[in-house]
């Protein structure tokens, strides 16, 4: 494990280009030091000036008297260098490097240079650097703030928790930091890597999964690095049962193209990078706010449970009841109907209004505010929900006062999860924002925000908490070429359980009549070219041919046009029966290796936009199972035919061990397999490999 302890919760510290200016990058460190109380010593820096912020200043780390553990260099790129090797011959163990223009596009040749240096002077010595192009850090948990900015929320209105931020980007770190602690979640530490020449993303990771005060990392970033370390990491983060969320950035070829300029960073496949995060127990979100109202859920509610939730909504308007509905049934939230004792408190204390869920108390609740606290309690207690989100619309101060203000006097345990959502709207909603914020629960700006907050929490409880990586498997030995053609790789695939419908190779036309008869009318007729060939598009199939006569004439048309791809005889196939079409394809990722593909098949595989990706290495049975369910296609079979589905991840599990052990190929292509519904069985139609 890295040693960052230096970094993270230094015993002294050195800004080195330190000013009076706390607006600047080069005045914010000994300021926000200061502010957060370090109870470490703090030296300034600058052979410009004496004093700096009220400290003595001192013309370089090398006078000053005492031991100096890390430091903070936000002097101009070209004097970085010079520094640092003092900082070394100081025996400073660490530094922040705020200075820009080392590996960012815009630097040229000369940042590419400076970097080249710096990583030298790292390996050489050793010293750890954060940065360059680094705002720093924020540790509340242990007082350490040498934050190279101004624009965070001052000491007395944060709060320390067990919730970690690392990310690439200083200000997408800010955002996020400073939005989580204006909502009371208590970010403890926040670290932003900037180029991380040296310390990145992971290893600060590492290190803080080591601390047991910290329960939640929270990270952005523009690549994932050494998949190896990120896999490990993750195994790391499941065995202490500490959640790791992930915001990956360039996730578009805009993104991608945006990340390059930004840092130089090169962003993978995202398809296939969120594929191996679910797999192996990471949370993905899509936006910063996602990051931190699922730790605000968790650091409140607790860890997510990994059984199936139950959601009850309290909305005091029909219209968003029905919008939230609506959009429950996207996220793949239930909303089960309330009990025949909620029913009956209902009828009995409400003239217009029904039990049902989401629940509208109606307009009662306005000249009968005591209502309010009444069917609330009613609601949690009556029925069996997990959590309860209560939607409130627009109110004004004293609307609020008289129909939420004693709230939270009923929130007391045992009850269901609560959290509130309302509708900001400036100055009108500061009251309500106050008193709904007062309970103690999350509250949500909008009841969308809320239901995907409850979505990722219910996701994270359900995501897997251990995980096999296998390793690489050894090449089989004679293993196929690309070049092999397709009778050859149908017989490979077949003798390690994928099937297919009978077939035999053929010469001439006679062979093709006995064929066509021994394996049964109707067939179809593909010459025998290379596996990478794709058949049908070169003409080089006969669909549906019902007579031997009708066989032989096609063997001799197949014949002549497959000889200018290298056809070797023709094939003659029965026909796979089936009334769904799936595809299960493999290619190899520079990355992760071996991954799998399972989808809509056939003609309409590229317009029906219904395929779901895995990691080879992290297939087990339950990954296989899991797999097609996460197609639409796959959902439908589970109803109408779970043996074909059975038989359907019996054939992913042989895919994976196969292609992996072969890795001279890049992609298998089973497309389609052909399901019968009412039997259950699977037969491959067509192999490709390339």
């Amino acid at each position: 494990m890295p040693d960052l302890g230096s970094l993270l919760r230094p015993r002294s510290v050195a800004v080195i280009g330190a000013s009076e200016d706390i607006r600047t990058y080069a005045g914010a460190p000994i300021h926000n030091l200061l502010g957060h109380g370090f109870d470490g010593a703090v030296y300034a820096v600058n052979p410009n000036r004496d004093r700096v912020q009220g400290l003595p200043c001192y013309r370089s780390v090398l006078d000053i008297p005492g031991e100096v553990e890390t430091a903070v260099v936000v002097v101009p790129s070209p004097a970085v260098l010079t520094v640092l090797r003092e900082c070394v011959a100081k025996g400073v163990r660490s530094a922040t490097v705020v200075s820009s223009g080392f590996g960012e596009a815009a630097a040229g040749e000369e940042g590419q240079r400076r970097a080249a240096e710096l990583q030298a002077l790292i390996d050489e010595t050793g010293i750890r650097i954060l940065g360059p192009n680094s705002v720093g850090l924020v540790n509340l948990l242990d007082g350490y703030v040498p934050r190279a900015a101004h624009n965070q929320m001052d000491p007395d209105r944060v709060r320390p928790g067990g919730v970690a931020l690392v990310t690439q980007s200083g200000a997408c770190g800010n955002i996020v930091y400073n939005r989580a602690q204006a909502h009371g979640v208590g970010v403890g530490v926040s670290v932003a890597t900037g180029d991380q020449i040296d310390v990145d993303v992971w290893q600060l990771c590492q290190f803080l999964l080591q601390d047991p005060r910290i329960t939640i990392l929270m990270t952005i970033v523009e690549t994932l690095g050494d998949v190896r370390r990120f896999e490990q990491l993750a195994l790391q983060a499941a065995l202490a049962s500490k959640l790791l969320l992930v915001l990956k950035l360039g996730r578009s070829e805009a993104g991608r193209r945006a990340v390059m300029t930004h840092s130089g960073s090169l962003a993978g496949d995202a398809a296939v990078q969120a594929a191996a995060m679910r797999q192996l127990g990471v949370v993905e979100v899509d936006n910063l706010d996602d990051l931190w109202q699922l730790a605000g859920l968790v650091e409140r509610w607790g860890p997510p449970p990994a059984r199936p939730g139950r959601l009850g909504v309290v909305a005091f308007s029909g219209g968003e009841g029905a919008l939230i509905a609506d959009h429950c049934a996207r996220l793949g939230l239930e909303l089960p109907p309330t009990s025949p004792t909620f029913a009956e408190f209902v009828k009995a204390h409400f003239a217009y209004a029904m039990a049902s869920n989401p629940l509208d108390p109606s307009g009662e609740i306005v000249g009968h505010p005591e209502k309010v606290r009444l069917v609330l309690r009613a609601f949690m207690e009556q029925n069996s929900f997990s959590e309860v989100l209560i939607a409130s619309p627009v109110l004004r101060a004293e609307q609020t006062e008289r129909q939420l203000g004693e709230v939270g006097a009923i929130l007391d345990p045992p009850r269901p999860h609560v959290c509130f959502s309302y509708w900001p709207a400036g100055d009108l909603t500061r009251e309500q924002e106050r008193i709904l914020s007062a309970t103690g629960q999350p509250v949500f700006a909008g009841s969308m925000a809320a239901l995907r907050a409850i979505s990722r929490y219910r996701e994270a409880g359900q995501r897997r908490r251990r995980v096999t990586i296998r390793p690489e498997a050894p090449p089989t030995e004679g293993g196929l070429g690309v070049g092999a053609r397709y009778f050859e790789v149908r017989a490979a695939l077949e003798s390690v359980g994928i099937p297919f419908a009978p077939a035999a190779l053929v010469s001439d036309g006679e062979e093709a009549e006995r064929a066509a008869l021994a394996v049964g009318l109707p067939v179809v007729l593909k010459a025998n070219v290379p596996s990478s060939v794709h058949k049908l598009a070169n003409g080089l199939v006969a669909l549906d041919v019902r007579s031997p006569h009708d066989a032989r004439q096609s063997f001799a048309r197949l014949a002549a046009a497959g000889a200018a791809f290298g056809a070797e005889g023709v094939v003659v196939e029965a026909l796979g029966a089936g009334q769904v079409e799936v595809l299960i394809g493999a290619h190899r990722d520079p990355d992760f290796g071996a991954i799998l593909l399972f989808g809509v098949g056939g003609i309409m595989v590229e317009h029906l936009d219904d395929v779901a990706l895995a990691v080879a290495r992290y297939l087990d049975p339950e990954g296989a199972a899991a797999l097609p369910r996460s197609t639409r296609v796959g959902q439908f079979l589970s109803r109408r035919s779970p043996a074909a589905l059975k038989r359907l991840e019996e054939v992913l599990l042989a895919v994976a061990e196969w292609f992996a052990a072969n890795p001279q190929l890049g992609a298998l292509d089973l497309n389609p397999l052909r399901v019968e519904l009412s039997s259950g069985q699977v037969t491959c139609v067509d192999a490709r490999i390339g």
